[in-house]
């Protein structure tokens, strides 16, 4: 068998090269360099609907990458990347080993909440859009405060969550959008 020229074994020993040094790389960054984890941003193939170069080199590579900075002893936050529209399929990473997951909550369609029943053991992280037009790039701080309390609200009991964006923020955010989502998120200490 052969993708675009070359064969199947070539392209294999392709993807083992890079997911092993990439792997090393996370391990080494954990190990050595004292980071508490890695950020693996990934995606389905946007090109194609068929499921094949999906199943057989990406997400053994990812996989692969995870699994090392897991043993390595670190926190693994995948982040499923929605970027410029781009949709996934959310159950294609269900069974990756994460700790924590985030996507592009509205590019999905699938709210924190929703998305539960996907990742059920999982810390997900998310809630906010993440571009110009969403209330933590262009909202007052009683709105994304608002916001934040709906999130919040939104899991109830469940506290296996992060608030943070669907994605990075534009690099010109007003920092005080960000210490409003701290600030509202924060628990209030009981009183008598």
């Amino acid at each position: 068998d052969f993708v675009n020229g070359h064969s199947q074994a070539a392209i294999q020993h392709l993807f083992d090269i890079v997911s092993h040094d990439i792997a090393a790389l996370a391990v080494a960054v954990i190990k050595q360099g004292g980071a508490d984890g890695i950020y693996y941003s990934t995606q389905n193939i946007q090109s194609t609907s068929d499921q094949t170069i999906f199943n057989t080199w990406i997400k053994p590579s990812d996989v692969a990458v995870l699994k090392a900075a897991k043993a390595a002893g670190g926190t693994n936050i995948l982040h499923i990347c929605g970027y410029e529209g781009a949709s996934n399929r959310l159950t294609d990473f269900s069974d990756y080993p994460a700790d924590i997951v985030n996507w592009a909550t509205a590019v999905e369609g699938v709210p924190l909440a929703q998305g539960r029943a996907i990742f059920p053991t999982q810390v997900l992280l998310g809630g906010f859009g993440n571009t110009t037009q969403d209330v933590l790039y262009q909202g007052t701080p009683e709105e994304i405060a608002a916001t934040t309390q709906a999130i919040i609200k939104e899991f109830g009991d469940d506290t296996r969550f992060l608030i943070g964006a669907d994605c990075t923020v534009p690099r010109d955010i007003d920092l005080n959008h960000l210490a409003a989502v701290r600030r509202a998120a924060v628990r209030q200490p009981i009183t008598a």
